[in-house]
Formats: C-alpha cells, sequence, structure tokens
C-alpha cells in the first residue's frame, strides 16, 4: 500500500469496507445489531441476522448530560498514577 506525501494511507473505500466488514465478521456472535448513522446492511453482507437499532436521549432529570460532560472529559484527561 502506497502512502500519500504527509504520510498518510490514502482513503479507498472498497479497501475500508472490507476492513470494516472482516473486523465485524471476526468475533463469534449470534446477532449482529446495527446502531450506526447509515445502515451497514447497504455496504456488508452478515452471515448473522443485523437488525438495525435506533437509540435515542430523553432527558429526564439532573444531572443533565451538560451537567456530567464536563466531569467525564476532565476525568480522562487525568494521567492514572503508576
Amino acid at each position: 500500500m502506497t502512502s500519500t506525501h504527509d504520510g498518510s494511507i490514502p482513503f479507498n473505500p472498497n479497501t475500508q469496507t472490507e476492513a470494516l466488514a472482516e473486523t465485524i465478521r471476526r468475533p463469534p456472535a449470534d446477532v449482529v445489531l446495527i446502531a450506526t448513522p447509515i445502515d451497514l446492511r447497504r455496504l456488508v453482507d452478515f452471515d448473522q441476522p443485523a437488525p438495525r437499532v435506533r437509540q435515542a436521549l430523553q432527558v429526564i432529570g439532573t444531572p443533565t448530560l451538560a451537567e456530567v460532560l464536563p466531569h467525564v472529559a476532565d476525568a480522562k484527561s487525568v494521567k492514572p498514577a503508576l
């Protein structure tokens, strides 16, 4: 595989789709849940049933997502002590 002038690997939709398909097929599974913004069933043939699922966030109280996310980001930026 060749690289571009900046050292990155050039985008190839066919190669990336096949790599994604191989990654999904590799682990043994009875079902593959499709929860991506696009319907992967249009790009990949699955050996198992692959229903598409949707998700939604419903704020029902406190803390809200806006209140929690800054703390999560702060916690991830802290490096654990060895």
